[in-house]
């Protein structure tokens, strides 16, 4: 079966041993490959790569052109004809000849894992690839040749840790690493998990908007805001689905019809339901994956700790569900506060947040640390939470919403708010912020790699500093859009910074003056769903 995702990788139903079917998940296109099982997901992190099925066999190429697909021994690709065991493809024959080149490198290798042999080699036109053991036998006598000395070089190298790997379960592994190494350096890691929280840039089927109205905070400027609200949507759409939640959705459709274009209006799916306002991304679904299938969490938001009513706002994702727009099960955690904006997930585990915030007294008041944190790893199956003691914005309802402050980025990057000025009274909190990311560690006891954002000069509203912050903003799978504050300099700088931890999206610059005078920002006003989701 092939998922068809634009911009990323087709999958394929993968048989390995006696007719047993390994389902590939998701991939992430030169970020990660993400394949599933019955028991565990691995997770490929590498540069570039290009995927396909070998029979048996699985062939990832991490430097040739991702876009394009290779077919050899019945490798498939989009666009591809069908292929029998003698098809080849006569697009790149160099690609193919390469697999039958002479090794000219071999990766020594740790595979935590009794159930599958991973094999890695170089071939002499320097495009790595990585495969799983058996290829089928009727394959090339070279290729064979060469897969024969590559298949007993992996024994031997399993008889030598053969008591390492007897210590190791060979089911029900729910989180093990696998590290390749190449003269002493890294060159990819691998995690094999069956549940996960996924991180933001993981491939999406859309976006979630909660449409303002005259009944919110919004009726004193709600042509203003709207206006905010249709260029957002028109970004979204043209990339991914976009579902609007409104009271009204006949109103909301006039507007938009007459606002973007036809093929546009196509990628929009709305679900009508009363709302007390807009931050979809505090009210809305929390999306997981347990044991290898979506879970739509939909936890208690109490309007960030009763300064707000939010009944109906809390009654939001039980009405989208019961619609019929999401797949995947609902799992009612109403008995636990918690707020989207709240959390960051890396996509492996490790979830990033703030004490003030999910220790506030009005939100889980009976529950310690502790046992908010048991909470949470269970619940959204990470195994580590990184909690920062410091900082907070100025006006900020949300007690410090880590999405104003630090956001994970691909590559164990961190990207957060740094103030520089001396005399901004946000300096000293930012400023310790700063040192406790600083002294943050990846699971591999690495430093991350980290980028400042600037703060934006003081945005006065009604006699009060509003909490802007070039930190919330949104990811999509193509494209980055950045909450800019009509602060030239500082709105090109916090794009360019952006554009370094996501080299390969287009960062878009959206007019967030308007948002921000409820305190809010764009990535508050959106929640993102994996692919697959939206239906």
């Amino acid at each position: 079966k092939t998922l068809k995702m634009p911009g990323f990788v087709h999958f394929w139903t993968l048989k390995y041993q006696k007719g047993q079917k390994r389902k590939p998940l998701l991939t992430f296109l030169s970020l990660s490959l993400t394949l599933s099982s019955r028991e565990k997901i691995f997770t490929f992190l590498c540069s570039k790569f290009v995927l396909g099925q070998l029979q048996k066999g699985l062939c990832l190429d991490l430097d040739k052109n991702p876009s394009k697909m290779y077919e050899v021994r019945g490798l498939r690709s989009k666009g591809c004809p069908s292929t029998n065991s003698e098809t080849r493809m006569t697009e790149d024959k160099q690609a193919t000849s390469g697999l039958h080149s002479p090794l000219t490198k071999k990766i020594s290798l740790a595979v935590k894992s009794e159930t599958e042999k991973l094999s890695c080699y170089k071939h002499s036109d320097s495009h790595w690839f990585l495969g799983f053991l058996p290829y089928e036998r009727n394959s090339a006598p070279i290729f064979l040749l060469y897969m024969f000395i590559l298949r007993n070089f992996v024994i031997i190298i399993k008889s030598l840790l053969m008591r390492f790997f007897s210590k190791l379960p060979t089911s029900n592994i729910s989180d093990l690493t696998l590290q390749l190494k190449i003269k002493g350096q890294n060159i990819d890691n691998v995690e094999i998990r069956s549940s996960f929280f996924p991180a933001e840039w993981f491939p999406q089927s859309g976006v979630q908007l909660t449409w303002p109205h005259a009944g919110t905070d919004w009726k004193d400027m709600l042509d203003e805001v709207t206006q905010c609200y249709i260029q957002i949507a028109y970004e979204i759409s043209t990339e991914e689905k976009l579902l609007i939640v409104a009271p009204d959705i006949e109103d909301v459709k006039t507007l938009l019809s007459q606002k973007l274009p036809q093929k546009v209006l196509n990628n929009i799916i709305y679900c009508q339901c009363p709302t007390n306002d807009t931050w979809a991304r505090d009210h809305g679904f929390i999306t997981v994956f347990a044991e290898n299938k979506p879970e739509l969490l939909d936890f208690h938001f109490n309007g960030w700790g009763e300064k707000f009513p939010a009944g109906l706002d809390n009654a939001i994702n039980k009405n989208v569900y019961d619609n019929g727009i999401l797949r995947g099960e609902y799992v009612d955690c109403l008995d636990f506060v918690l707020e989207g904006g709240a959390i960051e997930s890396d996509g492996r585990g490790t979830l990033l947040t703030t004490l003030d915030c999910l220790l506030h007294p009005k939100r889980n008041p009976c529950l310690s640390q502790a046992d908010i944190e048991e909470r949470l790893k269970r619940q959204l199956h990470c195994h580590r939470i990184l909690w920062l003691r410091h900082g907070h914005l100025i006006g900020d309802d949300t007690d410090g919403h880590i999405d104003t402050l630090a956001r994970f980025c691909p590559n164990n990057t961190i990207i957060y708010t740094q103030c520089s000025d001396k005399l901004d009274e946000h300096f000293e909190e930012l400023n310790l912020m700063e040192q406790e990311i600083q002294d943050l560690r990846t699971t591999h006891d690495e430093p991350y790699t980290l980028i400042a954002l600037p703060l934006p000069d003081p945005i006065v509203h009604n006699g009060e500093r509003l909490p802007a912050t070039y930190a919330n903003f949104l990811i999509m799978n193509n494209k980055v859009l950045v909450p800019a504050y009509n602060q030239p300099h500082n709105d090109e700088m916090a794009i360019k910074r952006i554009q370094e931890a996501f080299p390969k999206h287009e960062i878009k610059g959206i007019n967030c003056l308007p948002l921000i005078k409820q305190h809010g920002s764009l990535h508050c006003i959106t929640m993102q769903f994996p692919a697959n989701i939206i239906k």
